[in-house]
């Protein structure tokens, strides 16, 4: 009988705890007002003041091979370079995808790898079995470019430079106006001009002429290495007086 007279009487207490801080905003009204009003002030300004990163600060394992070959057609480069490459990686652990794109002389072979792999492991690995195929790639195929791809090297910012006048000229205008100016600018990594070409002279050869004289192809085209060749004149020395 006293259990339940205690447990009786400890009732009303516990109703009057629990109704307690209820009972001082409901006869308080304008502190109760005050107090929201500060919270909702104090919540947008830290969401004002809140950091948002566009571009996180994440490695992802994703590795570039980028292979070069002067005239060769797609298809070429497909068989002989591409598939190639694509063989070798292929043995590296961890390999999610593999995606390739065979261009007129370039081959872009993309590697990517689970997100559990580590990012630089990845490109050494991929760089180590490219590095045993090199010497089966056709006759003059440029070194294979191996590179794990950085978000910090993303493009941030495209110009685009149109005009009525040659491509050339508009190459030579975007590269010494544009390209040389921004790269000037703190904190520019690189600048790559896409899309433009460079000044090149042709030469037509005439074949009975060449026949009549009894001269290759190949000795017209060593003349031309040979005579375009910048070696250092010699040595100037001035004595300090």
């Amino acid at each position: 009988m006293q259990e339940e007279k205690q447990t009786a009487a400890q009732q009303p207490a516990r109703r009057e705890k629990k109704h307690g801080l209820t009972s001082i905003f409901i006869h308080r009204p304008v502190a109760t007002i005050m107090l929201s009003v500060a919270v909702v002030v104090l919540g947008l300004m830290s969401y004002s003041g809140m950091g948002v990163g566009m571009f996180p600060n994440i490695d992802i394992p994703y590795v570039l091979v980028q292979t070069s070959l002067a005239g060769a057609s797609p298809e070429e480069v497909e068989t002989s370079i591409t598939k190639v490459i694509e063989e070798s990686v292929n043995q590296v652990e961890g390999i999610d995808e593999i995606k390739s794109q065979s261009m007129e002389g370039a081959s872009l072979v993309s590697i990517k790898f689970m997100m559990d792999k580590d990012g630089d492991v990845a490109a050494q690995e991929v760089r180590d079995k490219v590095e045993l195929i090199k010497n089966d790639l056709p006759d003059g195929t440029e070194a294979p470019v191996v590179q794990k791809l950085d978000m910090d090297s993303i493009a941030v910012l495209n110009v685009i430079v149109s005009g009525d006048r040659d491509i050339v000229e508009l190459t030579e205008i975007a590269k010494k106006k544009v390209k040389e100016n921004i790269e000037n600018i703190r904190g520019v990594g690189a600048v790559t001009i896409v899309g433009g070409r460079e000044r090149e002279i042709h030469i037509t050869v005439n074949p009975l002429k060449l026949f009549s004289l009894n001269l290759p192809i190949g000795d017209v085209s060593s003349a031309l290495a040979d005579q375009n060749v910048e070696i250092p004149g010699g040595r100037v020395e001035q004595l300090h007086q």
